[in-house]
C-alpha cells in the first residue's frame, strides 16, 4: 500500500488541491502562519492539532511555508501589489538577516517529529524572486 501525501502550510499550499492522494491542509493565512519568530510555536501547535486527528502512518507529511516572509520586506507589509496599484515604486528586497531567521525557524519545523520534508517556497510575483532564490539556496545548503 502506498502512502498519500499531506501538505501543511499557508495559502500557497492550496495549489496542490485536486490531485490524487495529495491532501493540502491550510494552516492559516500567510500573515498569521509564517516563519516569523512569534509564529513558530503557534505553527507547531496547528501542525500537532492536525496530525492528532490523522493516522499519520498513512501519509508522507510535507510542510510548505516561506513565501509570505520573502514578500513581506518588499513594502513592509503583506500586500505589496497594493502599493504598485497606487503608483508607488516597489523594488526587490533581500533582507538576509530576516530571511536567515525565517530559514532557521523553518528548520525547527523539520525537527518536529512528524514533518518528513520541507517544500521550498515559490511565487508568481516577480519582485519576490530574489528573496525566494536566497531563501531556497540557503535552505537547500543546510
Amino acid at each position: 500500500m502506498s502512502k498519500s501525501i499531506l501538505i501543511l502550510g499557508e495559502s500557497h499550499t492550496r495549489s496542490y488541491a485536486f490531485r490524487k492522494d495529495v491532501y493540502p491542509i491550510f494552516l492559516g493565512p500567510g500573515k498569521v502562519s509564517n516563519l516569523a519568530c512569534e509564529n513558530i510555536s503557534s505553527i507547531d501547535q496547528k501542525i500537532a492539532d492536525v496530525l492528532e486527528h490523522l493516522s499519520t502512518d498513512d501519509f508522507i507529511v510535507f510542510c510548505k511555508l516561506g513565501e509570505p516572509n520573502c514578500r513581506l520586506k518588499l513594502s513592509g507589509h503583506w500586500w505589496p501589489w497594493e502599493d504598485i496599484q497606487k503608483g508607488k515604486e516597489v523594488k526587490p528586497v533581500v533582507d538576509t538577516e530576516y530571511l536567515d531567521l525565517c530559514i532557521s525557524n523553518y528548520e525547527k519545523l523539520r525537527d518536529f517529529e512528524r514533518i518528513d520534508y520541507l517544500i521550498t517556497p515559490t511565487s508568481s510575483f516577480d519582485l519576490t524572486v530574489p528573496a525566494l532564490k536566497y531563501f531556497n539556496e540557503k535552505l537547500i545548503d543546510r
